[in-house]
């Protein structure tokens, strides 16, 4: 789809660029504002396939090690580790990344997520959403470092978990809102024992 796109979008330059003349003025400028727009669309898909890519890397590796995943990941949004949630140092820098990784491996039965803002997605799809899994806990609160969740503090600085996927949120004006999520967070279809969710702010 996108290989036809395009080209489309390189054939229609072309003819642009060869008959431009022959075109008048406001027909030339709709024509190239729908370039514009297919040139956008063509950017946001390679975006979200690297993000798709990256996070499929990290539980390529997380799914290898599954047997002897420890029962405890981390998130750290300034981590600059292997992204893989085994340490504060390696902690995943996105809690989506951590939950993916939760749901794919049931040894997993905690999430410790460091101070800081963290989206449902790093793409602009509205319709995703913090999902817990069966008998997982998230829990903020933390600097990065801890090793007990009694060292949390989820007020100095707070864990946020926003839906602001365009971080364009005024403090009062619903004007940036209309890019937001739909629904924060979720709970799986197979949850039997029940998710917690603890020192976070939403």
């Amino acid at each position: 789809e996108k290989g036809m796109l395009a080209k489309s979008v390189e054939s229609v330059k072309k003819s642009i660029a060869e008959y431009g003349e022959k075109i008048g003025t406001e027909e030339k400028a709709k024509i190239e504002a729908a370039v514009k727009e297919a040139e956008d669309l063509l950017k946001e898909k390679d975006a979200a396939k690297e993000v798709l890519e990256a996070k499929a890397e990290a539980l390529a590796r997380h799914a290898a090690n599954c047997g002897t995943t420890p029962a405890r990941l981390y998130v750290d949004g300034s981590a600059t580790g292997e992204n893989d949630g085994t340490s504060w140092t390696n902690a995943y820098t996105r809690l989506d990344s951590a939950l993916t990784a939760a749901k794919s491996c049931p040894l997993v039965t905690e999430v410790w997520v460091a101070e800081g803002t963290y989206t449902p997605t790093a793409t602009t799809n509205r319709f995703v959403s913090f999902e817990l899994t069966n008998g997982l806990g998230v829990f903020g609160g933390f600097a990065g470092g801890e090793t007990s969740r009694a060292q949390a503090d989820p007020t100095a600085p707070p864990t946020i978990l926003s839906g602001d996927l365009l971080g364009d949120d005024g403090p009062t004006a619903p004007a940036g809102r209309t890019d937001n999520s739909t629904r924060l967070v979720s709970v799986g279809p197979t949850v039997i024992t029940p998710a917690r969710l603890d020192g976070v702010t939403l």
